[in-house]
């Protein structure tokens, strides 16, 4: 049985990602603040703490085949992306863990174009007065993927929504023009735990988009 560590479980996408990787027939080891928030399983190891902190981080992902990182960064809360993720990169490497995947957002560097494609006034307007600290988070994240020995798989999800999964989910280049509608975290879930078996986007950058019309 593989083994996913998990950062980010309990998050809008991440707790998509825990049940649907258990239901998969994953070993889950999963990080949390706060594990009484999540329910107990078979399959399951919920490891208590701050993905800032080196100890908790190492325990999770010691053991594991690969890594997925929802982590993200509310307004008016301390940022943990950037930080969290240089932890993650430098505990992977430690444990010969090769393969990441982290949520970043479409927009962020080389999908710019495709994000102003999508909205100009997201990528104009919200982007630089709204998401500022948000985006520079997922700047650095990526960047430290970038530069690091692991083959990192940097998601995107186009306009999340909170709607079912569909099974539709798809991944396109940040150069491609196929942006085509919402998607929803369910299915970027879906996405990510498909990619445990699928290398085809290690070391590169993916737009996750929903399903075509």
């Amino acid at each position: 049985m593989a083994t996913l560590a998990l950062v980010g479980a309990t998050g809008g996408i991440g707790s998509q990602v825990l049940e649907q990787a258990l239901a998969s027939g994953l070993a889950v080891r999963a990080l949390a603040r706060t594990p009484e928030s999540i329910q107990p399983h078979e399959g399951l190891t919920v490891i208590q703490g701050d993905v800032r902190e080196r100890e908790p981080v190492t325990s999770v992902i010691q053991g594991a085949d690969f890594v997925i990182s929802c982590l993200g960064t509310r307004r008016f809360t301390t940022p943990v992306v950037a930080e969290g993720t240089r932890m993650i990169v430098t505990a992977m490497e430690a444990a010969n863990v090769e393969r990441l995947a982290m949520i970043s957002s479409v927009g962020i560097g080389d999908s710019r174009r495709q994000g102003k494609r999508i909205s100009r006034v997201f990528m104009h307007l919200v982007v630089p007065v709204i998401l500022r600290e948000q985006f520079w988070e997922l700047e650095e994240a990526e960047s430290a993927v970038r530069s690091s020995g692991i083959r990192g798989t940097v998601i995107r999800p186009v306009g999340l929504t909170n709607g079912k999964r569909t099974g539709g989910v798809r991944g396109v280049s940040a150069n491609s023009r196929d942006t085509t509608g919402f998607v929803s975290r369910a299915d970027v879930a879906d996405f990510l735990v498909r990619w445990t078996k699928d290398t085809r986007w290690d070391g590169q950058a993916v737009t996750v988009v929903g399903p075509k019309k």
